[in-house]
Parts: C-alpha cells; structure tokens; sequence
C-alpha cells in the first residue's frame, strides 16, 4: 500500500499508506507472555524527548546511522519510527499469532504492493510453524490522494481460502475502503476464519467503518500523518527505508503545537 498526507485519506494505493503514532520503544521482543497481542501501539518519534533508547542499543542500525532525512520526488521526509521498535513490535505480533494459530497452518493473505516487507518479517516470526502465503492487491491511490474507488487487481484463486485459518495482513488501515470492499471477497470462499492484521492504523481517518474490528495492530497514528518507508511509499519510492519517515513538514507542524507525536503502547 501506499502512504498519504496527513489529512488525506490514506489505503492501499499509498498510505492505505500507512502511519503510527506513540508507543514504548523499551519493551522486551522476547517477553511476549507479556503483550497484549491484539494492543495498539503508538510508535515514538525519533523527535521525542522521552524515547526510549533500550531496544535503540541492541540493534544492529542505530538511530545515528539513518538518513536525517530523504527526499522522494518533491517530498522531504524525517525518521519517524525507528528500525529497533519495528522490528520489536513486528515480533511481538508474530509470536502472538504463532501461539493462537499455529496449530491451524494459516494462510497468509498479503496485500501487494506495501505489505510485503512487513508480513515478510512477521511470518520470520511465526515460530517456525507451519503456514502459507498467498496475495491480494488492489488500488485506490494516485499520487497522495484517494480515489475511493477501489480496483481488484489480484485476488486468490478459487478455493484456495476454503475451510482455512486465513491471517490478512495489511501495511495500514486508513479510510475503510479498502477493507470494506476486499472483505466479502475473502468471506466468499468461506475460510474457517479470518483473522485482520494491520501494521499501521489511522482511525482518524476512518471513513467506511468496518464490519469486522481489526485483530492485531501494530502502531496507530494519531493525529494522521503521511508516512513512507518499510514497505509504504511515495509514487513508488520510499519502500525500501528500513525505518519509517513522515513529512517534514508535518512533522515540524507538530513540534510548533507542542505535539511529538509519539506512540504508546495500550497493554
């Protein structure tokens, strides 16, 4: 998916972009009797002064080797959440999911293009139990701004959902639509259940509501924000970034209100 403006609707084509906002980057990955799997966390800004910088240490990219900022196309962008809270939160979430699911051999609906870096990581995590993959992409996005006319561009094959554990993993949840148009799709081939995943949720900009909650969210974003990086992009660029960024200069709208946007985690 793609990522969108911080007041702009955001799903699948950019930020179905995706976004996230305050969260406590100091817990533990390997303590996940511990997490709350189906909490929401806010991911800190590289901005706050209150960070925490214990997960920061034991990565292997630390914050000061990471670009201060990146310019895509027309767009300049700063660290917003850090490679060391991605991949912690990524983790906490896959184990969660292997302990609830993996006695089922799930399915594993990606969404193309901006979920693939995440659900790459998250099924790394999954315990080495058994599990399948499979793909879903649509389009809803030009350039920053939603069409709110979604298109099926890829769908899986007849059957192959059928009486199966199927784990939808989304990049983020923004607008509504997305979800709203892709879940019948799902439901018609009759999975055994389904099961919504999303990294980054916006429910700020919730438009369509969604008849099913989501599961498992990995960072919300409050207020929006337009995001890129780890598999979200800006008219194709940005996917890449280990770690995730937001606009310039809505980042420094923030500082001025006295906002950090930082992320915490409800446990």
């Amino acid at each position: 998916m793609t990522a969108t403006l911080a007041e702009m609707p955001q799903e699948n084509g950019h930020n179905h972009n995706s976004n996230a906002d305050t969260t406590d980057q100091g817990s533990d990955s390997n303590n996940n009797n511990n997490v709350n799997p189906k909490s929401m966390t806010q991911p800190q800004s590289f901005f706050s002064s209150s960070t925490s910088q214990s997960s920061e240490s034991s990565s292997t990219t630390s914050t000061s080797s990471i670009p201060d900022m990146v310019q895509l196309h027309d767009k300049t962008f700063v660290p917003y959440i850090s490679e060391a809270a991605i991949q912690t939160r990524v983790a906490e979430l896959g184990h969660a999911l292997s302990k609830q699911y993996g006695d089922d051999s799930p399915i594993f609906v990606v969404m193309l293009k901006g979920a693939v870096v995440f659900a790459t990581d998250l099924m790394r995590q999954f315990g080495g139990r058994n599990c399948h993959v499979c793909f879903l992409q649509t389009q809803s996005y030009r350039g920053t701004e939603s069409t709110r006319q979604v298109q099926l561009l890829l769908s899986p094959p007849a059957g192959e959902l059928t009486n199966r554990t199927v784990i939808l993993v989304e990049d983020i949840v923004d607008t509504g639509h997305t979800m709203h148009f892709i879940l019948p799709l799902l439901r018609a081939q009759q999975p055994k259940q389904l099961v919504l995943v999303t990294l980054l949720s916006k429910p700020d900009m919730l438009e369509q509501p969604l008849d099913q909650p989501l599961d498992y969210v990995g960072f919300t974003i409050q207020p929006p924000k337009f995001v890129v990086g780890y598999g979200l992009d800006y008219n194709g660029l940005g996917r890449n970034l280990r770690s995730i960024y937001v606009l310039k200069e809505q980042q420094e709208q923030y500082d001025t209100n006295g906002k950090n946007g930082n992320m915490e985690k409800d446990e």
